[in-house]
């Protein structure tokens, strides 16, 4: 069994613990990047495949199906609808693919549904099971021979200690200490009188922030406990909660601090988990649609408490959306990072007629992406050996590799507290990335843009267009949600810098192992926009063959004639101008 086939078993397996099919992205994050595309691919096929087998539609026996479906003995004669014999039969094989599962049976339930749900209130705060540590056969070879040489690990190893980034200089000040470990601990206590309390509200933070923002922080934190005891309903026993969130972050930009915080809520009524996250804020916008006005903010995670981010999000109640580049940034590696790296004309890994239709797209939008932001296949390459040789540091430190630009909150307080020379090493290489990374911002400046955009505009077009219909939609003009996505998604590619990578970002939307109002609206916009260039697709649903082959002919067409049709189909079937955005920096 090779490399992908085991590592593509042991993802089902560790997503069949999860319940989720969707969330197959999730354990794949360990494995290799420059294999990990090939294998979250054959997952998702697995996925597809076994969906088509199996009339029981629930997570988990759908995936025991998938992994036994890729597993060499397959079935076995085995009916795909039996619970029962389906489970026996993966409990019996995946011992010898992941014995470590058996240890967290009953974790089966893990903060991966944070992501999947997008923080819906049904979903439980239960930790995430550790995972094994996962061999990079590629990448980790690459990074140990670019670490031999003594004099540049010295250069790496002195340089970022003496020489911080600007994260990491916000993290050594008092209130960016602060929001660490302090604010953590305050969270769990639920803003309780404590040390770390006053920490959070010492006179040097004050002293950092300004007394405005300080007041303001000391009432959120006292607000906590309020609101997580409160019966009312969730938006009223939060009301105090984010007004001084608003408060707070409204301050901090005007004293020009770095930081963001964050609300969420979660749990039965008397017993609410109330949250607040820190970011360090890369950037503060404003967008503008169509004259109306939503403050953004791309933020990079400093606490460490145990909630996972999703890539934007925004609270009812809250003024500001949120970006997480830390969820975006892991995408960008895990999706973009491969292909921008690769020549046009390389050979594929995986030469099959699917994945060489798919790698052909991939490519495609890659080309685009880095002919518009002028990031080139060497600067990518830098980037991926950087990651190699922190994610190879990691390993010598006893640490599990990550499938992400920098290292996360829980990564570095570990390794901090682990100290010693390996796990200072891991650190510093980690710093290094920064100027390594900058070559490659641009790229990533440009699809977290999309992905915000989308957020935004889908979000003013749930309200604007709720009680519109619009029949050339077809099935996504049966709700308020698919309407507005489908609206947003046609928009996103008409105003698109990169528009053959919006269309890719829909294509990707289409290939989700799951139905929702996203997949159901990206399949109508697709589709139109496909259609209306000379692509043949047939309406409604479509299989990954018929989407790359027609995305083939597309995107060679030019960037120019794609946004000319796509802004055609949007004025035809929603009869209205495409919304105009103007971002400006705040």
């Amino acid at each position: 069994m090779g490399y992908v086939d085991r590592a593509t078993l042991i993802v089902l397996a560790e997503t069949a613990e999860i319940g989720l099919p969707e969330a197959t992205n999730v354990p794949a994050q360990a494995f290799d990047p420059l294999l990990r595309g090939r294998i979250r691919a054959r997952a998702a096929e697995a996925v597809a495949k076994a969906e088509a087998r199996t009339r029981v539609r629930e997570g988990e026996h759908v995936l025991r199906v998938a992994f036994l479906l890729t597993h060499p003995s397959g079935l076995e004669g085995i009916d795909a609808d039996d619970v029962g014999a389906v489970t026996a039969s993966f409990d019996a094989r995946v011992v010898a693919i992941a014995p470590y599962l058996e240890k967290s049976r009953a974790r089966r339930v893990t903060a991966y549904r944070e992501a999947a749900h997008d923080r819906t209130p049904e979903a439980p705060l239960a930790a995430p099971p550790p995972r094994p540590r996962r061999g990079w056969p590629v990448t980790t070879a690459l990074g140990v021979g670019l670490t031999t040489f003594a004099l540049g690990a010295a250069a790496v190893l002195v340089g970022p200690s003496l020489f911080p980034g600007k994260v990491e200089r916000f993290r050594r000040t008092a209130f960016g200490a602060a929001l660490r470990d302090p604010l953590t601990e305050v969270v769990a206590a639920n803003g309780a009188k404590s040390p770390s309390r006053e920490k959070l509200t010492a006179p040097k933070v004050e002293r950092q922030i300004g007394p405005a923002a300080h007041a303001r922080l000391d009432d959120l934190l006292s607000s906590l406990g309020p609101a997580s005891r409160s019966t009312e309903p969730v938006d009223v026993a939060m009301a105090a909660v984010f007004a001084n969130v608003n408060a707070v972050d409204a301050a901090l930009v005007t004293a020009k601090v770095p930081a963001h915080l964050h609300a969420y809520a979660r749990g039965p009524v008397g017993e609410r988990s109330v949250w607040l996250t820190a970011y360090y804020v890369e950037r503060r916008s404003t967008v503008t649609i169509d004259g109306d006005a939503s403050p953004t903010v791309w933020g990079r995670r400093l606490d460490t408490l145990n909630l996972a981010d999703v890539g934007v999000t925004k609270a009812n109640a809250e003024d500001t959306t949120l970006v997480s580049l830390d969820v975006l940034e892991a995408t960008f590696v895990d999706a973009w990072l491969p292909s921008l790296m690769q020549e046009f004309s390389e050979p594929e890994a995986d030469p099959s007629p699917r994945m060489h239709l798919r790698a052909h797209a991939e490519r495609q939008a890659a080309r685009e992406l880095r002919d518009t932001t002028h990031v080139t296949i060497a600067d990518a390459r830098a980037l991926s050996e950087a990651i190699a040789r922190r994610n190879a540091a990691l390993e010598r430190a006893g640490r599990k590799p990550e499938g992400r630009i920098h290292l996360g909150p829980d990564q570095r307080a570990a390794l901090e507290a682990l100290g010693g020379s390996r796990a200072s090493e891991a650190l510093s290489q980690d710093a290094h990335i920064d100027g390594v990374r900058e070559k490659v911002d641009p790229a990533i400046a440009e699809l977290v843009t999309l992905v915000e955009e989308g957020f935004l505009v889908r979000v003013r077009d749930e309200k604007r267009l709720a009680t519109s219909s619009f029949p050339k939609l077809g099935v996504a003009d049966g709700t308020p949600w698919t309407r507005a996505r489908a609206a947003a998604d046609l928009g996103l590619v008409a105003r698109a810098r990169c528009p053959h990578v919006a269309l890719y970002l829909l294509a990707d939307k289409v290939l989700s192992p799951t139905s929702g109002a996203d997949r159901i609206a990206a399949e109508v916009a697709l589709g139109l926009i496909v259609r209306a260039l000379g692509g043949a697709l047939p309406e409604g649903t479509f299989t990954e063959n018929q989407l790359f082959s027609a995305l083939d002919g597309v995107l060679a067409q030019s960037g120019d004639r794609v946004r000319s049709a796509a802004r055609q189909v949007y004025e035809t079937v929603l009869v209205d101008k495409v919304p105009s955005v103007v971002r400006t920096p705040r």
